[in-house]
């Protein structure tokens, strides 16, 4: 959820949108004077012009029949850059065609994605200057044809870029090469698990662990670097799930492995169903952050999953598994040790890091987040 004020000359008001927000809006209304839902290119400008003439909405939802062409380029500059790592960030498309469970996108914003025109993006990197870029898309090869116009026209303005995709890039050996020639030097994929069980339950069939090691490959070939990200405490996990995810990240020589505990955001489709089968432990939304256990396993206890995931982290990221996998990596050397280094300390540092205020400095040092609330208790607060 993000938070705006709107400062007028009788009082302030406070305004809320985002993810949360989207899924489920009638949780956030009591907590704002005027809610978002979707996206808000139309209606956050009619908010802004409701509130100054006095007229302020409780609810504005995504307008109908949204069209990301001929908008105005977002104004980077106005950044405190100081605050980033970059402001060259991106975006040509938006949503997912897939319908994976634990995805907060369908459940949110539907399956029909939007796109930029791509004489729209290559403008906005012209004009920006960038030269190095992060793409924030959820699925950057979602469509085909867009794909192939967008990496075509990426080529003359001679980038190195980063972004997401799916594992059905490996199989498009056309696709892939174009990407790379595009200045594609690294991606981010959501492998998810090395069950198929696991991977079918959960709508996300077209992934193949088998293939896991050939995409991984293939990438490597075009100079692509990969982040694999792997989720724990699907139904078919058992406790010895997370030294084996980690072997098999560290022998298929992943670039940079990461784990999360799955999370089932309010109103995704694994959230309704563990809530069906009275799973859900709590409804603390601080708790979901990809780090804590929120729901009960099926195969395993709470603690088994909460301590299960800082194994996979410490052995992936340990020197030995470092060294295993660096030497195959396609970036550039100061690149992946840096970033391995990086997340070595993340590994050992776990519990530093489960409280996301660490970011914003708002949580005294050593402070967390109290554990997932015992069912018992979390059954009176769904109540309350």
């Amino acid at each position: 959820m993000s938070w705006r004020t709107i400062s007028g000359d009788a009082a302030s008001r406070w305004c809320s949108g985002g993810p949360h927000v989207t899924l489920i809006p009638e949780d956030a209304a009591p907590h704002a004077d005027a809610i978002v839902t979707g996206y808000a290119e139309d209606s956050w400008p009619q908010l802004l012009r409701d509130f100054a003439n006095g007229q302020l909405q409780a609810r504005y939802n995504q307008a109908p029949g949204l069209d990301l062409a001929n908008r105005p380029f977002p104004r980077r500059d106005l950044l405190p850059g100081s605050h980033f790592l970059t402001n060259n960030v991106f975006e040509a498309t938006r949503g997912c065609v897939h319908s994976c469970d634990f995805c907060v996108v369908p459940a949110a914003w539907g399956r029909k994605p939007l796109q930029k025109p791509v004489a729209d993006v290559v403008a906005d990197i012209r004009q920006h200057g960038a030269r190095k870029l992060i793409f924030v898309d959820l699925n950057l090869v979602a469509d085909r044809g867009y794909a192939l116009r967008l990496f075509t026209a990426l080529i003359p303005l001679k980038l190195q870029w980063y972004g997401l995709a799916t594992v059905l890039l490996a199989d498009d050996l056309e696709l892939l090469g174009l990407a790379a020639r595009s200045g594609c030097k690294g991606l981010l994929m959501g492998l998810e698990s090395i069950s198929p069980q696991n991977l079918r339950e959960n709508h996300k069939g077209f992934n193949s662990p088998e293939k896991y090691v050939q995409v991984v490959e293939r990438l490597h070939e075009h100079g692509i670097a990969l982040q694999g990200c792997f989720v724990f405490g699907l139904d078919q996990d058992e406790p010895d799930v997370f030294l084996k995810t980690a072997e098999f990240a560290v022998a298929a020589k992943i670039d940079l492995p990461r784990f999360a505990v799955v999370t089932p955001f309010p109103n995704t489709a694994l959230y309704k169903r563990l809530l069906a089968e009275n799973r859900i432990l709590t409804r603390n939304w601080e708790l979901y952050d990809g780090q804590h256990v929120v729901f009960q396993p099926q195969k395993m206890s709470i603690q088994e999953l909460q301590q299960g995931i800082e194994v996979a982290w410490k052995h992936a990221y340990s020197f030995r598994s470092m060294a295993r996998r660096i030497r195959h990596s396609p970036a550039p050397w100061p690149v992946k040790l840096g970033t391995n280094l990086g997340y070595r300390f993340y590994a050992h540092n776990l519990s530093r890091f489960y409280n996301c205020d660490w970011i914003i400095g708002r949580a005294p040092a050593g402070q967390e987040i109290p554990a997932a609330e015992p069912p018992a208790l979390a059954a009176s607060s769904h109540h309350g």
